[in-house]
């Protein structure tokens, strides 16, 4: 088999060529091209996708390079890197329903996760971080999803943490993100995919792909200070306190083809139309959801380095929301902010930030060697000098 892949970084690289080695392959097969690497001939344990992508994480378990381990919670299994990295971007194929991208995942206790699920009614799309088993919502999107397949690119570089969703089932994630937050409590861990249904049989891992962390963030509309609840389970997660208005019940049919049959089926028999949607709610083949009519898209800065947060305020940014909603926000306790406000405010509730990671820099090299001192000194990490000149220059969305 022939594969070519652009690869991450000069880490990745020598992680992957050595472990090849390794196995056996002669050198003739590994042919080495400034920041690319070609594999050619590698005998593999696993039948191989062909992809116009840069790296799979099904090609990395075929060469003994990603492992399955407990993705959020002890019931479930997701498909990971085995190598721990910090800067780094996965994309995948998931499904909007209770499917999870994991970025510096530690173990179940640890990780960050992009998740999915169109039962939501305001949330369908959201950020969230488990630290020392306590769960908070960083992020949430204001969308609502229909059950299909997305994709979805989820990256951490420095300490800016994104998701690049998808607008329908056939296209490619944006290149700018979705949701965005800036979070400091995890610095590296593996990346991978969890998808619903496959708890104790693991997962193939077939849609998910490296790549190099990229993009700027748009600039928020809304800057608050906001009261936080919850428990920190995945139950109940902290997250800031935010107003609520119903809406009219929305029916959401995964899968139409299916329901007509199932729907026509039961309607011939005489069912009344009652019990019909309830079965049809049981078996996941109808759902019901009340929307929320003060619902937005936020990012929230809620430090929990010891799995509960230092404060009960957490500072938040506001991208898109109705002009009733942001009213209601402020009589619900939400303290508006200026821009230079939360900033500082963010410095002052974490002290972990560098200037760096809530403002756009000219990088220089002396910049450039000052951050990567920065990270090495508070998180132990030595990031790669030219992604650290990429993120110096990028809007981080503050």
């Amino acid at each position: 088999m022939i594969i070519n892949g652009a690869l991450i970084n000069g880490e990745l690289r020598e992680v992957l060529v050595k472990r090849i080695r390794r196995a056996g392959a002669p050198d003739r097969y590994i042919e080495l091209k400034s920041d690319e690497v070609f594999f050619s001939n590698l005998r593999a344990t696993g039948q191989l996708t062909i992809i116009p992508y840069d790296q799979t994480i099904f090609w990395l378990a075929a060469i003994k390079l990603s492992i399955e381990d407990l993705a959020h919670a002890t019931d479930n299994i997701a498909r990971l890197t085995e190598t721990s990295w910090a800067d780094l971007a996965v994309k995948t194929r998931l499904y909007t329903y209770q499917d999870y991208a994991f970025a510096r995942h530690v173990d179940y206790n640890n990780f960050y996760a992009v998740y999915l699920d169109y039962t939501k009614s305001t949330a369908d799309h959201q950020i969230l971080k488990k630290v020392a088993g306590t769960v908070t919502i960083l992020a949430t999107e204001a969308v609502d999803l229909a059950g299909v397949w997305l994709w979805v690119k989820f990256q951490a570089v420095g300490s800016t943490i994104s998701s690049f969703r998808a607008p329908d089932a056939v296209s490619d994630p944006p290149s700018t993100p979705t949701l965005t937050v800036t979070d400091t409590d995890i610095a590296t861990g593996r990346w991978g995919v969890k998808h619903y249904g496959h708890g104790s049989i693991g997962l193939t891992g077939l849609f998910l792909f490296l790549e190099q962390p990229t993009s700027d963030v748009p600039p928020p509309t809304k800057y608050f200070e906001v009261p936080i609840e919850g428990e920190g389970s995945m139950q109940d997660p902290l997250r800031p306190k935010l107003p609520r208005k119903a809406g009219k019940l929305v029916r959401i049919i995964p899968d139409k083809k299916k329901w007509n049959i199932f729907y026509y089926s039961q309607k011939i028999r005489g069912v009344p139309e009652g019990q019909i949607l309830a079965t049809g709610n049981a078996l996941d083949l109808v759902h019901f959801k009340v929307p929320n009519l003060h619902a937005m898209t936020w990012s929230l800065l809620l430090p929990t380095p010891k799995g509960s947060p230092p404060e009960y305020v957490g500072i938040m940014r506001v991208w898109s929301a109705p002009e009733e909603a942001i009213y209601a926000l402020k009589e619900s306790g939400a303290k508006e902010l200026s821009r230079e406000e939360a900033i500082a405010r963010a410095k002052r509730i974490d002290d972990r930030l560098h200037d760096a990671d809530l403002e756009s820099l000219k990088p220089d090299k002396k910049l450039v060697q000052e951050y990567i001192e920065w990270r090495e000194s508070q998180f132990g990490i030595l990031p790669d000098p030219r992604i650290v000149a990429h993120y110096l220059a990028v809007r981080k969305g503050w």
